[in-house]
């Protein structure tokens, strides 16, 4: 009889320890639980708003545009700031190439916005000047031709800033990206040309330049070696005599060739030399 009352004594013991076990759990789950709700509070708060933003990369209007699009002048808290979605919003800025957006505690935003390259423009139907990227992308729109920038010529259908020009123009784009800087100024157009006339290219690439002798169009070949062609026509442009030149042929950059007869255009993607040019070697005296 002693021992049975030693185990049912042991017995309640163990329940009780376990009971005090289970409360005590329980007690510190709620505990971590209100912490929780506590800290998801505070960060709701205005207390732990958006107070400052920091933009990075761009000043001006186009930081202005960054801060209108990011949404944050309306000081929302910084845990509801999801920096994806804000990178997504500001890519979609014509003119804008990557955003990285950091948040600093408890209550900074920095938005490092790096920009497209302007390298070309191109008139639209309405008169307006579409300012193009490396990539073919409408970054912008002037009402007045910009300086410093070739022109795309024989393209239709420009689309509006944010959006890429047709497939067919890639090699415009190529050879506007490629240009070097001495001829940036000088490179006034650049189009591709169809060549009907037997024996040359299906495609040409053609620049107009201004010089002070005068207009001279540069025969450029395919897209192909585009490096080695701007090479060519920059040691031309710099150091030779350009004085009677009609058209430069760079096609073969190691044997360029000039012509005093210019090129006749025979539609809007279409050029073919007028006749036979009386041609020679660039340096050449005869």
């Amino acid at each position: 009889m002693e021992g049975s009352g030693q185990d049912a004594g042991g017995s309640a013991k163990g329940r009780v320890r376990r009971w005090r076990y289970r409360h005590l759990l329980l007690a510190c789950v709620l505990g971590v639980l209100a912490l929780l709700g506590v800290a998801w509070g505070l960060l709701q708060t205005p207390w732990l708003s958006v107070e400052r933003v920091v933009v990075r990369g761009v000043a001006g209007t186009k930081a202005h545009q960054v801060m209108e699009v990011s949404g944050l002048g309306d000081h929302p808290t910084m845990i509801s700031v999801n920096a994806a979605a804000l990178r997504g919003r500001l890519d979609g800025l014509p003119w804008v190439k990557q955003a990285v957006v950091g948040r600093d505690w408890p209550s900074t935003v920095t938005i490092t916005v790096s920009t497209r390259r302007p390298v070309a423009t191109v008139l639209d139907r309405y008169g307006k000047w579409a300012v193009v990227d490396p990539t073919g992308r409408v970054i912008g729109q002037l009402a007045s031709r910009p300086d410093g920038l070739p022109a795309f010529g024989g393209i239709s259908g420009v689309p509006s800033p944010g959006r890429w020009l047709p497939g067919r123009d890639e090699p415009l784009e190529h050879a506007a990206a490629l240009l070097p800087v001495d001829l940036i100024g000088v490179v006034k157009t650049i189009a591709f040309a169809r060549v009907t006339q037997p024996g040359f290219p299906s495609g040409w690439l053609l620049t107009s330049m201004g010089l002070p002798s005068g207009p001279v169009t540069a025969v450029l070949g395919t897209e192909a070696d585009l490096p080695a062609k701007y090479e060519s026509l920059e040691t031309l442009v710099t150091g030779g005599d350009l004085s009677g030149v009609s058209t430069v042929d760079v096609a073969t950059p190691s044997l360029p060739v000039t012509s005093d007869v210019p090129v006749r255009v025979a539609g809007a993607h279409e050029a073919v030399p007028a006749g036979q040019p009386a041609a020679r070697r660039a340096g050449s005296s005869s």
